[in-house]
Order: C-alpha cells, then sequence, then structure tokens
C-alpha cells in the first residue's frame, strides 16, 4: 500500500461526488440540516441513500434532497446502527467505572485514585472510539443494511466476524487509512471555532456550520472508498475461487 495509490484512490473518491453538478449545494443543505437535531437524521438518511444510489452503480451517487420524512425514518436507524457499534459499549464502560468509583468512595480511597480512575475512564472511551472507528464495523454495517434491509442481522457479531475475517480485514482497514485525510478538515475547523467563541459566536456558528458540510463530505468520499473496497475483496474472492477449481 504506497502513499501515491492512496491518494489516487482518495482522488478517485472525491472525482465521484463531483460528477453531481450540484454537489457544493448539497452539502450546504446537508450542513445547515446538521445544525438542528431534527436534521440530524434527515442528513443520515441522505448518506444511506447515497450508498443505495452506488450500489446501484449510478453514475452520480448524490441523491436529491427530496422525501425528507422519508430520509429521516430510514436515517434514524443509521443513527441505531451507530449507537449500537460506538456508544452503547462506551455506556457499558461508563457505567463499570461508575460503579468503581462508588466502590473506590465508599472503601474511603479519594484524591489522587478517583483522578486515576478519571484518566483511565477517559482512555478506555478514546481508546473504544478509535478500535471502532478503525474497525470499520459502522460503514459496513450500513452497506449491509442499504442491501439486505435486516436491522436485526446487522445489530449482531455476525457483521464484526465479517468485518474481521481475512481478507475483509485488509481491504476494510486499508479504506478506513485512505479516509483519514478527509476527516482531518472539519475537526480542525470545529477546534477553531471552539476557540473562536472568545472573540465571536457568530465566527464560531459559521465555522460550525462550515465544518458540517467538510464532515457530510467527508462521510460521502467513505462511501465511495467502502464501495472500492467492497469491489476489491469480490475480485479477490473470485479469484480465489478461480485458483481452487483450477488445482
Amino acid at each position: 500500500m504506497s502513499l501515491a495509490t492512496d491518494l489516487s484512490a482518495l482522488r478517485a473518491a472525491g472525482a465521484i461526488i463531483h460528477r453531481d453538478r450540484e454537489w457544493w449545494r448539497k452539502l450546504v443543505i446537508g450542513a445547515t440540516l446538521s445544525l438542528t437535531i431534527v436534521g440530524y437524521p434527515i442528513v443520515e438518511g441522505f448518506q444511506l441513500e447515497s450508498i443505495e444510489n452506488t450500489q446501484n452503480r449510478f453514475p452520480t451517487p448524490l441523491p436529491r434532497w427530496n422525501a425528507l420524512a422519508n430520509k429521516a425514518i430510514v436515517g434514524l436507524l443509521a443513527v441505531v446502527i451507530d449507537v449500537f457499534f460506538f456508544f452503547f459499549p462506551l455506556l457499558c464502560i461508563g457505567l463499570l467505572l461508575l460503579c468503581a468509583g462508588f466502590a473506590a468512595v465508599l472503601a474511603g480511597i479519594g484524591g489522587p485514585q478517583l483522578g486515576l480512575l478519571g484518566f483511565v475512564a477517559s482512555g478506555l472511551g478514546l481508546g473504544w472510539l478509535m478500535l471502532a472507528w478503525l474497525s470499520s464495523v459502522s460503514p459496513v454495517a450500513k452497506w449491509r443494511f442499504v442491501a439486505d434491509g435486516q436491522l436485526e442481522t446487522i445489530l449482531s457479531s455476525r457483521v464484526v466476524r465479517d468485518v474481521w475475517r481475512q481478507p475483509a480485514r485488509n481491504f476494510y482497514l486499508r479504506a478506513r487509512l485512505r479516509s483519514f485525510p478527509v476527516y482531518l478538515l472539519p475537526l480542525a475547523l470545529l477546534g477553531t471555532a471552539w476557540y473562536s467563541t472568545a472573540w465571536s459566536r457568530w465566527i464560531a456558528l459559521l465555522l460550525v456550520w462550515i465544518s458540517c458540510a467538510a464532515w457530510l463530505y467527508a462521510r460521502l468520499v467513505v462511501v465511495q472508498l467502502y464501495a472500492a473496497a467492497t469491489r476489491e475483496i469480490q475480485q479477490h474472492e473470485f479469484e480465489a475461487l478461480q485458483a481452487r477449481l483450477r488445482a
């Protein structure tokens, strides 16, 4: 896996998004909706519809901003997938550490020991988020959900096993690492917005809005990267099957 190959794959994914002449307007609408609690599921539904268009091999996979109610319903299911794989384990870790904290207080342990417990809790939380992000479980689960429509199968250990089996694991990990650069801009904008609140809240709000647009763009690029990874896995499995048949 060379840097030139990774950059070429990233440019190819972005070029697919740019085929739609209205891509930047769609990002603006998505960013505006993302600023509201009600609009976030609609944006998630927009992403799932782009996955469906990609699976159907549409030349321009970005959907139109219509049928918002349908997008909201489907987007809620996408939120459920993210919560299940990202935040539900965090909740379990938090409950365990909370019980450990109560036990420490009842045992008369305090001061530096409780501070250490808080540090461990933060480390475990960040570690899990990074592991869940690198594992590619969430984007693969959404891809499977759009293809099969069986949420009960998606919210199970089957997706985790499929993601971590070889050779899929290598292809998905490569796609995830290739997606890292597109997340840098929205994260940098959010960090700048945080510090700019001391100067002007309007500037901070503008930066948050731009970061939402950049974040949506990153999610759409990720869809194309995982579409390419899925095709590579299918090609690899087909070649392996041909080799076994010839043997």
